[in-house]
């Protein structure tokens, strides 16, 4: 069995949205890496630097480097106001359908690059994708906590 004497790191959107690239999940070291390089914004630090997929937008196996773009205005958009609206509906259906069109979405427009592609982003890397599920699942855990009887 292999212990980890690391920690996980999170991902605190709200938070970061202001400073992106200052957020510890963007580290080299600890995190997936910083922002992409070059003309194709291809990952060279973290733990997915020089990654290479075979999921194309055409779908023909052609091999590809994980890129990534951020776009720290789509951040800005994630904030504790549109999610105090989402918050603010009792209805499940239309607050998933708030949290899915605004911070989720976002998450995936600002991090940018492979991510970005609704097709590509299952290879864009499974943790990142994870970390942008939990905004999804914490929003959902809170939803129901907040609406059942004491």
């Amino acid at each position: 069995m292999h212990l980890c004497s690391s920690y996980t790191i999170y991902w605190y959107v709200f938070e970061d949205a202001n400073s992106l690239t200052a957020s510890i999940i963007w580290d080299a070291y600890m995190g997936f890496g910083d922002n992409g390089v070059g003309e194709d914004s291809y990952i060279i630090d973290g733990l997915f630097a020089n990654h290479t997929l075979n999921i194309s937008p055409v779908i023909n196996n052609t091999l590809y480097c994980l890129s990534r773009d951020f776009n720290a205005d789509r951040f800005v958009e994630v904030n504790y106001t549109y999610i105090d609206q989402c918050f603010a509906t009792t209805n499940h259906s239309v607050a998933w359908d708030c949290w899915a069109r605004q911070s989720h979405d976002l998450a995936h427009d600002g991090v940018g690059g492979t991510i970005e592609d609704a097709i590509l982003s299952p290879g864009g890397n499974v943790a990142l994708g994870y970390s942008i599920k939990l905004i999804l699942t914490a929003m959902q855990t809170a939803f129901f906590s907040s609406s059942c009887e004491p």
